[in-house]
């Protein structure tokens, strides 16, 4: 083998190894804190439970939040029925929603499933976990390619302002120690413990 060739098979062999590498980091790419938060508006999967049958952003963050809607702070957190760590941190969102959806919290979670089968897993998922929050199915993931939604779960904040203030993606614990402490920090309630909130085996 000549040397033109060989060079011409380094050359190549290093560009698809970095057009593999960027493709990995766009996969992994999330929106940034200090962005404003895409706007959306869908329906409810579970409007009986939640109480609410469309979901708008726009209604609670902004100038144009609407009278009595107006939130301190907005969650946003991505799910799908395979993915199990989601389903561990579904119940501790609705014990934070719970607990300060009258301090100013408004919890939006999002499903990725996709297809209108879906819905029958979702709606086992709302009901096992009795979630009150409202819950959106994305099943287009129209909503998700706006979010740069990759791996799951995938949670944002988002302030008064629209702004995003927290992305994580996974779950662990300690996140959510985290993520207790900012809620509480950012609501301005009394500090307590993921554990005190929460119970020992969150």
């Amino acid at each position: 083998m000549n040397m033109t060739r060989m060079a011409a098979i380094a050359t190549a062999t290093t560009a698809l190894l970095w057009g593999a590498a960027a493709a990995a980091d766009e996969a992994s790419e999330t929106l940034k804190e200090g962005t404003t938060a895409p706007s959306f508006s869908m329906k409810v999967l579970n409007g009986k439970e939640a109480g609410i049958r469309v979901v708008s952003l726009d209604d609670h963050i902004g100038e144009t939040a609407k009278k009595g809607k107006k939130a301190k702070l907005v969650l946003v957190s991505f799910f799908a029925t395979y993915c199990e760590p989601c389903k561990k941190e579904l119940p501790v969102l609705e014990k934070l929603h719970k607990l300060y959806k009258d301090k100013g919290l408004r919890v939006f979670v999002v499903s990725i499933d996709k297809g209108a089968r879906q819905a029958g897993g979702i709606s086992e998922l709302v009901a096992k976990h009795k979630l009150t929050y409202p819950v959106i199915h994305d099943r287009f993931q129209i909503l998700a390619k706006r979010y740069l939604v990759g791996k799951l779960p995938y949670l944002l904040l988002i302030d008064p302002d629209g702004k995003i203030i927290l992305v994580n993606v996974g779950y662990t614990e300690k996140f959510t120690e985290e993520l207790v402490a900012k809620v509480q920090k950012v609501l301005g309630v009394p500090a307590k413990s993921a554990a005190q909130i929460l119970g020992k085996g969150h």
